[in-house]
């Protein structure tokens, strides 16, 4: 009876824990687990890549509700203590993303939920991403990107395809066939950089953000040599596919430039600065010599490298985007829009799915925007100006029902005392 009764006690335990963690629409005890993990890391690592440790203030968020899951309380007493966890909401004008942000007096890392991946490797990949974001200023490193809009284009990526091809070679090879890839690599690099003026910078500011944190992530997760290759064999061939590598590619190249460094030596991480240029620390690092090559000759090279079943993907593609042009060309300039002036931005989207209209700024299919004026939610197209001063949404078709205005494949919260209205030749917000 005794026993009987101390299963039934175990069970209720049980059935209670299970009911706690289901009140919320984030696991806690998961959540906890996911810090646990992640601190692990970086107790192993314990400043031995960067210089310093990367575990510090972790918030994860779940999208919908805006409920937020923390490893540590808020300078400003806003969360509540939770058993090993911090809980609470965002207000509708944070922003959320996968990122580092400032909030409640304190720079956390910031992780959408169900962007969190059920396989560990992965998961703590993205974690530790993160995390380096945070970080990424105290070791000298500031946080820059620029416009790389021409890897959009059709050229741009197909030799940012041979790039990678030839440096996943160079991950899965050793000696003469490593140093050779390593070579193709660069003249494919320098071809395509040489192709379009002014690339080189941006493409390199980029990758010492982004690259740079993609590499941290993989580098801290991913422990044992086997983990490292399978990490190779599969993250590249689903990056190739992505629809946008203007603020994605980096993702790709950070982990393959890394690991091929350390190859030789951990030495190239100390004499990073933001401007560093992982093509001129690949070639410093393995002693390659670049020949002069014109077009001729790198179409040649490419062949080594699947050039043929990528120009048929490309070619279809650029088809695809050319009418897509048109088609938003029509419907954010040509038409009747909504013209938005920003001045105390937040901004939160997707980065692999971003178009960019030469002369006019960047498309991004989904986007979230936050500032003096209210909250845009646009679920189908906005066009963001170059200089991030105006961001523009159809206005052909629009309901206004007090403050909410819905519009087609957006709505916009306005805040009090602002108003639409109307312009020469098009809408704007005025106070």
């Amino acid at each position: 009876m005794r026993k009987l009764w101390s299963i039934i006690m175990l069970l209720n335990v049980i059935g209670i824990n299970q009911l706690v963690s289901q009140e919320y629409p984030i696991d806690l005890e998961k959540a906890y687990q996911y810090f646990m993990e992640t601190k692990g890391l970086s107790d192993k690592d314990s400043g031995k890549l960067w210089g310093v440790k990367l575990y510090g203030s972790m918030m994860l968020v779940d999208p919908k509700t805006r409920f937020v899951v923390t490893n540590e309380a808020d300078s400003l007493g806003l969360l509540e203590h939770k058993g090993n966890v911090f809980i609470g909401y965002l207000k509708p004008e944070d922003g959320i993303a996968n990122t580092a942000t400032r909030w409640a007096g304190k720079l956390w890392m910031m992780i959408m939920w169900n962007s969190l991946s059920e396989d560990k490797l992965r998961r703590t990949s993205l974690m530790m991403h993160e995390l380096y974001h945070c970080i990424q200023d105290k070791i000298g490193l500031k946080i820059q990107w620029d416009k790389n809009g021409h890897l959009d284009e059709m050229q741009a990526r197909i030799f940012m395809k041979m790039e990678w091809n030839a440096l996943e070679l160079a991950v899965f090879s050793k000696g003469k066939t490593r140093k050779r890839a390593i070579n193709d690599a660069l003249s494919f690099r320098n071809y395509r950089q040489k192709l379009f003026p002014g690339s080189k910078e941006n493409e390199c500011k980029l990758e010492m953000n982004e690259g740079l944190a993609e590499y941290t992530g993989f580098k801290l997760s991913h422990l044992k040599a086997e983990e490292q290759l399978n990490y190779f064999k599969t993250i590249t061939q689903n990056r190739k596919e992505v629809n946008s590598y203007v603020r994605s590619f980096a993702y790709v190249s950070g982990p393959l430039y890394g690991y091929l460094l350390d190859e030789v030596s951990d030495a190239w991480r100390k004499k990073l600065i933001p401007d560093s240029d992982f093509g001129e620390l690949l070639k410093d690092c393995y002693k390659i010599e670049l020949e002069d090559i014109n077009q001729k000759s790198i179409e040649q090279l490419a062949g080594l490298y699947d050039y043929e079943t990528v120009l048929d993907f490309e070619s279809r593609r650029e088809e695809n985007r050319l009418v897509r042009i048109q088609s938003l060309k029509e419907k954010l300039i040509n038409n009747l829009v909504l013209k938005i002036e920003l001045k105390e931005m937040g901004i939160q989207f997707d980065p692999r799915d971003l178009l960019p209209l030469k002369n006019y700024g960047t498309v991004y299919h989904t986007i979230r925007v936050t500032d003096e004026w209210g909250i845009l939610d646009v679920s189908e197209d906005a066009l963001l100006s170059d200089d991030w001063k105006t961001i523009t949404v159809s206005a052909t078709k629009f309901k206004i029902n007090n403050n909410f205005i819905e519009g087609n494949g957006w709505n916009l919260k306005l805040n009090e005392g602002w108003r639409i209205k109307d312009e020469d030749g098009y809408k704007t917000l005025v106070k």
